[in-house]
């Protein structure tokens, strides 16, 4: 599946520009103003945002700024291409909310460069996240394996000082078995290499071992 691109520009040939240089490995949208950037980010997902700064009504850095205002969009590259050149200019984009700034006129292979680093990035960020993650849920599962399997260990062996009535020795049998099944299922916590959640019920997930 293709990655998708949207394009904000006043200017129908950037617009055309930017769609020539990015069509063949990117799905691309275009709008030629914020109000239309707005109306496509609540209908669809993109990966990759290219925002012009100087277009009517609504600057590419104002829309910058109200996107990065709701946690979908908080994350998403943002890439600035304007003909603003000034080192002010281009401090004032990436201080507001801009992952990157590009002068126009752009070459086009530094474009195509450019977006392909911004993904990569993504993805490199999403597997720290995720190995976060893991090493959290590795660090409490040590923990709990620990307090829980003595725990176990302390129950199991009061279970044979126990004085039941005759006939009734089934009774810590049954205690065994469950204790014995607790265990093993604690022995799998102590091998997670990766987080895995499956559905239970009612929109529910919980952890696989």
């Amino acid at each position: 599946m293709k990655r998708r691109i949207l394009s904000v520009d006043d200017e129908m040939t950037n617009r055309l520009i930017i769609e020539k240089a990015l069509k063949e490995k990117f799905e691309i949208d275009s709008a030629p103003n914020a109000q239309q950037a707005i109306k496509l980010m609540e209908e669809n997902e993109y990966d990759i945002l290219l925002f012009d700064i100087m277009m009517p009504e609504m600057s590419g850095i104002e829309l910058c700024q109200k996107i990065r205002k709701e946690e979908k969009w908080k994350s998403t590259p943002v890439i600035f291409l304007s003909a603003k050149d000034q080192a002010e200019d281009i401090k004032l984009g990436l201080e507001n909310g801009g992952s990157d700034y590009m002068t126009k006129p752009f070459s086009v292979v530094e474009l195509r460069a450019r977006v392909e680093t911004h993904l990569k990035l993504v993805e490199a960020h999403k597997v720290l996240i995720q190995q976060e993650k893991v090493e959290a849920v590795r660090n409490l599962m040590a923990r709990l394996n620990h307090d829980l399997r003595n725990s176990l260990a302390i129950i199991s062996g009061l279970l044979l000082s126990l004085k039941l009535e005759p006939g009734q020795e089934h009774k810590i049998d049954t205690i065994h078995e469950a204790i014995v099944k607790m265990t093993e299922l604690l022995k799998k916590t102590e091998h997670i290499e990766d987080i895995k959640l499956t559905s239970y019920v009612d929109s529910i997930t919980m952890l696989d071992l």
